[in-house]
């Protein structure tokens, strides 16, 4: 029913969590990572009516995906090509942390690449197009998801609006900080900012993607293929728990879904060119990226995208922060 479409999770979170790897080498099949089921009701306290996830667009149905490569094998580097960025240059970024309480960063360069995905990638939505170039500027991005000890720091420092998120059973300390909305996140970045004196940040649609792919083109930073062993399934694990990619970020690819500061558009026409965020159309609500520990494998993939209001409190949501100097 229309009322039920309304209060149904987000797209990325729509379909089942994962499920962890079987023993065997063998991975399991395409259609599993992919099969669809009912949408997941929020309850009221977590998901208000009317915020609708986002449907694919109606030109295109997503092919299934390839199957995983076996659990234990290696993304090969020739999967993943670098683009604007030497391979070397990536895997060695320079760490920025302003105190102590403060998240690790990676200090990116910034170069050119190609956001969006093909229109032959598997499990490609409409709303991931038109691919085009973009300009990224130096820039830091955190390498891990903000924590819930760096969120009580700023609780405890009488930052943060004083919200004191739960952890929903997960755990704290080093889990990524979910139940957060996009105005908490900008109350976090804003703690940062007055305590550092430099300016934190939501990263931009185009500056996440960039440092999500870590200069690959695949539909996965590691390769073309899903590879479960790189991400948690059902339920989020501490920070940098997985592989990092090329620039030495962590969880690019599920645990929290992660804000970012752009407002929500259908596609890509007409957006900046230079890496800025998109900041006309639907501003209620904001773009969340990276998928999470609920979402299907297609979701997972660099281009992936989602939107929802901007003060939802969902058990899958979090961020990371950058730093512009």
């Amino acid at each position: 029913t229309p009322a039920t479409q309304e209060a149904s999770v987000e797209r990325q979170a729509s379909a089942p969590a994962l499920s962890p790897p079987p023993a065997a080498a063998s991975a399991p099949p395409a259609s599993a990572l992919v099969q669809q089921t009912e949408p997941l009701v929020i309850k009221p306290n977590e998901q208000p009516a009317g915020d609708q996830v986002l449907a694919p667009s109606p030109e295109t149905s997503p092919p299934p995906i390839a199957a995983a490569p076996t659990p234990t094998q290696e993304a090969s580097p020739a999967s993943s090509p670098l683009v604007g960025s030497s391979a070397a240059g990536a895997s060695e970024a320079k760490s920025i942390r302003d105190c102590a309480e403060c998240p690790d960063l990676a200090a990116l360069s910034g170069g050119k690449y190609r956001m969006g995905s093909p229109k032959d990638e598997p499990g490609r939505y409409g709303y991931e197009g038109p691919q085009h170039e973009v300009t990224i500027q130096a820039f830091a991005l955190g390498k891990r998801e903000v924590t819930f000890a760096q969120w009580d720091a700023c609780v405890a420092d009488g930052g943060c609006n004083g919200f004191k998120p739960s952890d929903r059973g997960f755990g704290r300390a080093d889990h990524p900080v979910i139940g957060i909305s996009w105005n908490d996140a900008q109350a976090y970045a804003q703690w940062l900012s007055r305590k550092t004196g430099h300016h934190y940040r939501l990263p931009s649609e185009a500056e996440w993607e960039y440092g999500a792919r870590a200069g690959s083109q695949t539909a996965f930073w590691w390769g073309p293929e899903f590879e479960p062993s790189h991400v948690s399934h059902g339920a989020p694990t501490p920070a940098a728990g997985f592989r990092a990619n090329a620039f030495g970020l962590f969880d690019t690819a599920g645990n929290a879904a992660e804000w970012v500061e752009d407002c929500y558009q259908s596609n890509y026409e007409g957006v900046p060119a230079d890496g800025r965020p998109w900041l006309a159309g639907d501003c209620e609500r904001r773009v969340i990226r990276g998928g999470s520990y609920k979402s299907s494998a297609i979701d997972l993939r660099s281009a992936n995208r989602g939107r929802i209001g901007k003060s939802i409190r969902a058990d899958y949501l979090g961020f990371r922060v950058a730093l512009s100097r």
